[in-house]
Parts: C-alpha cells; structure tokens; sequence
C-alpha cells in the first residue's frame, strides 16, 4: 500500500466532506514540507468520522500506517519517497534546500554526499 492508492481510493468514493478532507489532506502532504508524523497525526483525527470500522479506506490507512510509517526508519531514501508518492518531487529540487524539507519530511537525516 502506497499513499499513491490512498489517493486513488479516496478519489473513487470521496462523497462525504470527511472523505473530500481527508483526500485534500493526503494531497496536500504530498506538496508541502511536513513530516510524515504530520500526515499520520491528521489523518487518524479525521479517519474516526468515516462511516463504518470496516471501511475500505480505515483498512488500507492502517495497511499503510503499518508497513510505512511505522517502519520508515527501516526504509532507504528511494523506498521512502516511493512509499510516500515523493519520487518526482525529489528529481525536481533544485536546492539543497528543497533537498533537506524531504528529508525532514521523511525523517531522515541526509548525508553530506546525498544533496548532491
């Protein structure tokens, strides 16, 4: 489970204004310079006013949160940014700057030879 697929699911049944927060949320992660632990915390705030316990997408959030978030300390940079849809985003930084916001975005702490 990537966060590309939390994504398309929430685009596929995103009726209520929970489902059309939390598919904004998920997006707008993928743009901005929060942390991981960020997305984990909005989401979880917000999953509770979905529908039912056995919803489609509380399974495939706790799949992700599981084999993503709770292992990223596991994970090299490429299954990082893989996992959390942040791959384009990385080939186009033009600064070590825009390189250091993904790092702190994925909780991880770069190498001097990394940035470049």
């Amino acid at each position: 489970m990537m966060i590309h697929d939390l994504i398309s699911l929430l685009q596929s049944s995103a009726q209520s204004k929970s489902r059309r927060f939390l598919l904004r949320t998920i997006k707008q992660w993928t743009k901005n310079d929060e942390p991981v632990s960020t997305l984990q915390r909005q989401v979880n705030q917000h999953i509770c006013e979905l529908a039912l316990p056995t919803d489609a997408f509380i399974s495939a959030w706790q799949e992700f949160e599981s084999n993503s978030i709770m292992y990223i300390a596991g994970m090299t940079m490429n299954e990082r940014f893989y996992a959390f849809g942040l791959l384009k985003r990385w080939d186009t930084c033009k600064t070590e700057t825009q390189k250091l916001a993904l790092y702190r975005k994925v909780h991880a702490s770069p190498t001097k030879d990394s940035l470049q």
